[in-house]
């Protein structure tokens, strides 16, 4: 399967000059193996191969380091970024080539920019970003093995031509870390051997005996760089059929009994995981677990089925879909979506299997998995593996696992491990390792190994999509649940919950400008959390967020009354760290999609209708109306549309609007004028004040002949003329209007017009006029029109 004409180059010198790079290739114990060098060039960028014989390094003033290699150049409009692999280790050796984990890496800027200036910042925050990504994701890479490709692709498809391109052009593309980073390198057969593909992922290696007979147990998960990023910022699939955390996972047995290369047996073992195949979305709002969101007018068909086959074109076979999410409550409606759209595709490779994992193992009672196993263990069966033998292949994987739950973690990484415990059963019998099943589950060495390298393979999945260790960890390690493992879930889970609040932004855009998903600009490269004054590590960042939390929680206090939707929303901004580019991105790829209506009645709204849903948009132009015909029209006004006018006709208004309060006032005994009654009044009364500021009743002016049995309200000019002029000089209390307790803006008002303190909301603690029963039946009248039919006669 290796290559040696596409191999890489193991080390490198690095030599720095002013003006260029010179890469110098070496071996492992750093011995010169090429005369030829990489030139680059730091003005113009140029990529040159230089004979060393002829236009040799000049060693002058130069830095030298040595390096594992190139993981490739960032470009950007300010000059272009290195980016170099300082460091690596050997985790192991697949097939005989040696597997390298990277540690450490370099960003080296072509250009130096002057420290202080914007430009500096900014490059400098990039680099941030960069080392921010490989610092918190597992990166491989092997100078001879093509980790991106299962060993199946490489058995089965490896024809002489693929062999002879370079490693990083014939690299999978779903799974290249540093393919936008290695652009520069493509198309140039000659750089072949200065670069190799990087992955994302894990890779386990594991020595093991069974009865006598040593070979490798090896686990190798590649995370695509499609729609990757970081937990409720990525869910569902993009139009192309990507899901978000998609993860390929193979299971390799390596046995070589004769020592004989051509008589080396491979088998391997393929799974996937993703995002559920539907276009949902479940972004974060502080909530423990946000309400998945699905819109009615996407397509949802179109997506289920471009996904399946992409996968049916890039696997083949027979593909087993398991879907873990609860069958009730919030994960229904996207896990119900699902089941709708398979059985409405009825693709004839594909098989549902719908298993409501918590309502099942309820209890830390997880022995239930078995009716899952029992259900499965047919297809594990007859999926058979894929085996080669000397680099010859001999048998295919027939059927294809692809496991869901909601984040493709926690859930996914226990069945998963489950089936993959079935498939090396067979494929140990298949090298005549052993002969029976037992002869496995009773080795307590064998399954130690077996079940702690899927638990570490869950956790960096894990770490790289939501930020923590996998939950449920307990079961894959030791086979069942305890008290211990349950509080690290709750550790994790409140870990997770601050993470994916507030530091996920951060990161997402980190993800996207990594893979070149977004470019960098000036303006909007966001600054990251630990280098500001929000640095909970330090007491002073820690005193801030306090402080800032309680007073936001002053602010939502004062605006719970007022709108639901609008403290949620005060909230995000308040202290959700949301990414710059994801919401860019997001608008381009869905620019037809629509956002929930701003009314807040729950469903889908639009830009056509100004955000609103259809009934919320009908009401609004229907209020419009309402308010342009109770509106006085007998108010002089100018013909010009100008603030001033409409001003000045807004006044008008309100004055027209208080005589007919006046009025009304005056058709009143005197002895009923109270400052109560004439709130009544008003209330009843359909004043339209556009744009103009609260009226204090306290300060109109009513005549006095009006109240003679009362302290006048105010003074008027004439007892005919009502006045015109409207001072504001007192402020208006809020109270309730049963115990007459201060309310403020914390005040609910009752559907008959009242207002009321927390205690007398309730139509039942306050005398309420209001008919509840009628007008719910008037209105379940008008949303059910019966609809007669006139009867058929018979012939």
């Amino acid at each position: 399967m290796p290559d040696f004409d596409s191999d890489t180059y193991e080390r490198f010198n690095l030599y720095i000059s002013p003006e260029k790079f010179f890469f110098e290739p070496r071996d492992s114990i750093g011995n010169l193996v090429s005369n030829t060098y990489l030139e680059i060039d730091r003005f113009n960028n140029q990529l040159l191969l230089k004979d060393g014989g002829y236009s040799p390094i000049p060693y002058q003033q130069v830095e030298i380091f040595s390096i594992f290699g190139i993981f490739g150049i960032y470009p950007t409009n300010q000059g272009n970024l290195l980016v170099i692999i300082k460091k690596a280790q050997i985790i192991g050796f697949l097939n005989g080539i040696e597997i390298y984990k990277i540690l450490e890496i370099d960003v080296i800027p072509f250009n130096k920019k002057t420290p202080g200036t914007i430009e500096y910042l900014n490059e400098k925050q990039l680099i941030d970003m960069i080392h921010y990504v490989i610092a918190n994701g597992s990166f491989y890479y092997s100078n001879r093995y093509d980790l991106t490709r299962s060993m199946k692709w490489l058995v089965d498809c490896s024809l002489p031509d693929f062999k002879s391109q370079p490693m990083i052009e014939r690299s999978d593309s779903r799974f290249t870390w540093n393919r936008y980073m290695a652009s520069s390198f493509m198309g140039k057969p000659d750089l072949r051997k200065y670069i190799s593909p990087v992955m994302q992922g894990y890779v386990g290696i594991r020595h093991c005996t069974l009865n006598f007979h040593a070979f490798k147990l090896i686990l190798i998960s590649r995370r695509s760089i499609h729609r990757a990023g970081v937990r409720f910022f990525k869910r569902g699939v993009d139009s192309k059929g990507n899901p978000a955390n998609y993860v390929e996972t193979e299971q390799i047995i390596e046995y070589d009994p004769y020592g004989d290369p051509n008589k080396k047996r491979m088998t391997s073992f393929l799974q996937m995981r993703g995002s559920i195949p539907l276009f949902w979305s479940q972004k974060p709002n502080l909530k423990w677990a946000p309400i998945p969101a699905v819109n009615p007018t996407d397509d949802q068909l179109e997506a289920y089925l471009t996904h399946m086959w992409t996968q049916y074109h890039l696997y083949n076979g027979k593909h087993l879909l398991i879907n873990l999410v609860n069958q009730k409550g919030r994960e229904k409606k996207v896990g119900g979506e699902l089941e709708r759209i398979v059985r409405q595709a009825n693709l004839d490779f594909v098989r549902y299997v719908p298993f409501d994992f918590h309502k099942e193992c309820h209890g830390l009672d997880w022995s239930r998995l078995s009716i899952l196993k029992d259900d499965v263990i047919h297809d594990v069966t007859s999926a058979n593996y894929s085996e080669a033998i000397g680099g010859k292949p001999i048998s295919s994987q027939k059927t294809f696992f692809r496991t869901n739950c909601m984040d493709c973690l926690d859930r996914t990484n226990v069945v998963q491990s489950i089936i993959a415990l079935e498939s090396l059963f067979l494929q140990l019998i298949g090298h005549e390792i052993v002969d029976d099943i037992s002869m496995i589950k009773h080795n307590e060495e064998f399954m130690f190994a077996f079940k702690n390298i899927w638990a570490d393979n869950g956790d960096e999945c894990s770490r790289q999509y939501a930020g923590t260790g996998a939950l449920k960890a307990d079961f894959t390690r030791i086979g069942k649940r305890t008290v211990n493992g349950a509080i690290n879930d709750g550790i994790n889970a409140i870990s997770r919950y601050f993470r994916n609040n507030f530091c996920d932004g951060y990161k997402q855009d980190s993800i996207d400008l990594f893979l070149g998903n977004a470019f960098p600009s000036n303006d909007i490269i966001p600054r990251i959390v630990s280098e500001s004054s929000l640095n909970v590590s330090s007491f002073n960042g820690a005193a801030i967020i306090g402080f800032v939390f309680s007073l936001a929680m002053t602010i939502l206090c004062i605006l719970i009354s007022e709108n639901i939707i609008r403290i949620e929303t005060t909230s995000i901004l308040l202290f959700s760290n949301q990414p710059k580019f994801f919401f860019i991105m997001e608008n381009q790829q869905q620019a037809t999609a629509s956002e929930l209506c701003r009314a807040g009645c729950g469903f889908f709204g639009s830009a056509t209708t100004e955000g609103l849903c259809s009934k919320c948009y009908k009401d609004s132009i229907k209020r419009k109306h309402d308010n342009v015909r109770l509106s006085p029209s007998s108010v002089p006004h100018s013909g010009a549309s100008t603030s001033d006018a409409c001003s000045s006709r807004n006044v008008d208004h309100v004055a027209e609007q208080i005589r007919e309060v006046v009025s009304a006032c005056q058709s009143l005994k005197s002895s009923d004028i109270t400052q109560k009654s004439l709130e009544n009044v008003i209330s009843q009364t359909s004043v339209v004040v556009p744009h103009v500021e609260k009226v204090d009743l306290a300060s109109v002016q009513i005549p006095s002949s009006s109240v003679s049995s009362k302290p006048s309200i105010g003074k008027s000019s004439s007892d005919n003329q009502p006045p015109t002029d409207i001072s504001v000089t007192k402020k208006t209390v809020n109270r309730c209007g049963m115990c007459k307790k201060k309310v403020g803006l914390t005040g609910f008002t009752c559907r008959c017009g009242g207002l009321y303190c927390s205690t007398h909301r309730y139509d039942s603690a306050h005398d309420c006029s209001f008919d509840y029963r009628t007008t719910e039946r008037e209105q379940i009248a008008k949303n059910n029109p019966t609809i007669g039919f006139n009867k058929i006669e018979r012939i």
